[in-house]
């Protein structure tokens, strides 16, 4: 570089600075952490992936069940009120 108002020159100096390459901490081996990314991970997936069907098979029955103990108290409560007509017919021509 050139300094202008005086005339001199200035000289450049470049450096090289050498930064240490961060490597991840050791975690202490008296602890067990599952890894972010390790073999831990896919051993939880998979035991959630497992469980999946057997849920959703088991709201799906439990649904059915419902529907059908619904269905049944309707058949029910429409013969008891097709009784309750019919007996109450059979009164009104008693009469």
């Amino acid at each position: 570089m050139y300094n202008q108002s005086r005339g001199e020159g200035a000289s450049t100096i470049r450096a090289t600075i050498l930064v240490p390459v961060c490597e991840p901490r050791a975690l202490h081996q008296g602890r067990s952490y599952p890894q972010k990314d390790g073999p831990n991970k896919s051993k939880y997936l998979d035991r959630a992936n497992n469980l999946l069907p057997s849920i959703l098979a088991g709201n799906f029955e439990k649904k059915q069940k419902a529907n059908k103990r619904t269905s049944q108290w309707n058949e029910e409560k429409s013969s008891e009120n097709f009784l309750k007509k019919l007996i109450n017919e059979m009164r009104k021509r008693r009469r």
